[in-house]
């Protein structure tokens, strides 16, 4: 049987490194970002995919690409179903072609006045199975998600009320949001993120629906455009991180805690730096003569009376948007947002 062995040797050892390069074997994942290279939201994500690495001794790589680095935002979706890219950090109203839940949960437009009131619903109401059971549908994990401050407009016009909208030329993100502000006899454009800047400039837009307050003076819109509104009525958007599910699969147990940790440590210190940095953007926009406009209750309440047919055109495009939608009205009233 030594001529056995003999024979044997070699297949045993071969077969003992795949198992030990399979145990070992480093994961590398490519995540698109929607966020501007040199943003602080970028930065952010930045240092998620660092946290991810330290934290796995350089055994779990995620790159961070910034848009158009391999395709469009509005790519991304159909780059991660087919694994052209492993994920994308962007948010799922962009996706509302797919499905009606995407545009509804990625920014239920209007609907809250501070990101606790939909964080509540997505927790401990367990509103959150809507959208990970519609990312599911497509092949897609929802492995996280961040709320963001109130959104804050940024207009070379003043905002005072309703009426300032009509006939304004006006950069919305796609779906619900544009329906809304078409509501209010605004003409909508769906402008990329980087090119609102220039887009304020050359006079194609009077008004930016872009980010919260900290991240419109992040990037320098209120170098141009000297009118916000603040505390932000329409919008709060959700941001997602989400990777085709073969990746999130195939990646072992203390790998997926990594990421879980990096994740909620990230998420974090999200809201820290917008608590502690929207105190001294406010002082530094009055001291560089932007006028900020808070809109009253009553206004509040109107727009958001508009926007119920808005979301009832939404509703009607499936079932599970109807029974969403329903579900989210029912909770407005209870907590007298409506």
């Amino acid at each position: 049987m030594a001529w056995l062995k003999v024979m044997l040797l070699p297949l045993i050892l071969m077969m003992s490194t795949l198992c030990q390069n399979a145990v070992s074997a480093n994961v590398e994942w490519l995540v698109q970002s929607s966020q501007k290279e040199h943003s602080l939201t970028y930065q952010l994500e930045i240092k998620l995919a660092n946290r991810v690495t330290e934290l796995t001794n350089n055994e779990f790589i995620i790159k961070i690409l910034p848009p158009n680095e391999i395709g469009s935002i509005r790519s991304a979706f159909n780059s991660t179903r087919t694994n052209k890219i492993t994920g994308m950090i962007t948010s799922p109203m962009y996706w509302s072609a797919a499905d009606p839940v995407f545009a509804i949960m990625g920014d239920f437009v209007t609907a809250w006045d501070s990101p606790a009131e939909y964080e509540i619903w997505l927790q401990k109401r367990k509103g959150i199975r809507y959208i990970e059971n519609a990312y599911h549908r497509f092949g897609l994990k929802q492995i996280a998600y961040i709320l963001a401050p109130l959104d804050a407009l940024v207009s070379t016009i003043p905002l005072r009320d309703i009426k300032d909208f009509k006939g304004q030329r006006m950069r919305t993100p796609p779906g619900m949001v544009t329906d809304f502000f078409k509501e209010l006899g605004a003409l909508t454009r769906i402008i990329s993120l980087e090119q609102v800047a220039s887009s304020l400039v050359s006079k194609q837009i009077t008004i930016a629906d872009y980010s919260n307050l900290v991240l419109n003076y992040n990037v320098g819109l209120y170098k141009i455009a000297k009118h916000s509104t603040y505390p932000g009525f329409h919008s709060i958007t959700m941001t997602d991180f989400v990777v085709n599910i073969n990746a999130w699969d195939n990646l072992d147990t203390a790998k997926k805690e990594a990421l879980h940790l990096a994740l909620s440590e990230i998420k974090l210190f999200y809201k820290q730096v917008f608590i502690k940095m929207l105190p001294k953007t406010l002082d530094k926009m009055k001291e560089s003569g932007v006028t900020i406009h808070n809109w009253d209750e009553e206004q509040r309440r109107e727009v958001r009376r508009l926007a119920i047919p808005v979301w009832k055109k939404y509703a009607s495009k499936s079932p599970t948007a109807e029974k969403l939608v329903a579900e989210l009205i029912d909770y407005l009233k209870e907590i007298n947002n409506l």
